[in-house]
């Protein structure tokens, strides 16, 4: 999978700079920065202006898993909500991606990451949404939960990271919207002098109890350049229980850390 063609981006987007003046990150301060992870995505895509390049670690993966032959991408946009039920929030995409396969079109949901985590677990979550008046957190928690998780006690559950959850239940419900047969989630990382060893670490536990959650711990690891799946949900009105979905991981590492 591959692209030269900045024309696949929506929104004219051409360049870095084109970025972020149409599609900037929701806090620009923090995370438009070198290595940081908002900035650093938009960089794998466009190194050079004028140029759009997809980055070698996301289509040698694709390559690797063999799963969606003749894969090419038909259109990219960054920084999309995705409103997927009836309480307030959509959930914002860093980046999301259609492309076609030799089985019909797929909807791609890409998460970047430098060292940020994934938010609070949901046990903190539902705590914090406690003192808010009228906060839905706990309702919609509950409906993801029941969509996404077949065979997960409630325990594990609350030890889970709610952006992953959340990420994971618009990127289904997007594939849906797209009549897309399937819904691929892809983490981003991005590792760099400036990222620390424990904060990628903690991330890395994070994605293993995730997968292991999802899996029904048939999958205890979730390793960087494999795709997963496919995995099939619970589903309910928002979130497609038919729809294959696959998980994925992949490190970009600045030439400062390549001897690490």
């Amino acid at each position: 999978m591959s692209s030269t063609n900045h024309t696949i981006f929506k929104r004219s987007i051409n360049s870095l700079e084109d970025w972020y003046e149409k599609a900037p990150p929701i806090n620009k301060d923090k995370q438009w920065k070198k290595g940081r992870s908002a900035y650093e995505l938009a960089k794998a895509w466009f190194p050079r202006k004028g140029e759009c390049i997809c980055p070698a670690e996301l289509a040698n993966m694709f390559e690797k898993s063999g799963i969606f032959n003749e894969l090419s991408l038909l259109e990219c946009e960054p920084e999309v909500n995705i409103s997927f039920d009836e309480y307030s929030g959509p959930r914002r995409s860093d980046l999301i991606l259609t492309a076609h396969c030799n089985k019909g079109i797929i909807s791609v949901s890409i998460e970047a990451k430098a060292d940020e985590s994934f938010g609070k677990t949901v046990k903190k979550t539902l705590e914090s949404a406690r003192s808010i008046t009228h906060s839905k957190i706990s309702v919609r928690l509950d409906l993801l939960s029941k969509a996404l998780f077949s065979n997960c006690v409630a325990e594990t559950i609350m030890e889970l990271r709610y952006q992953l959850i959340y990420a994971l239940g618009a990127a289904l419900s997007l594939a849906d919207m797209s009549k897309a047969v399937a819904s691929v989630f892809i983490i981003h990382e991005f590792h760099s002098a400036q990222t620390e060893r424990k904060k990628l670490e903690r991330n890395a536990a994070d994605m293993d109890k995730f997968i292991a959650a999802i899996s029904s711990n048939k999958i205890i690891r979730w390793l960087p350049d494999n795709l997963y799946g496919p995995f099939y949900m619970p589903g309910n009105t928002n979130i497609p229980s038919k729809m294959p979905c696959y998980l994925g991981r992949i490190i970009s590492k600045h030439s400062d850390l390549e001897d690490q």
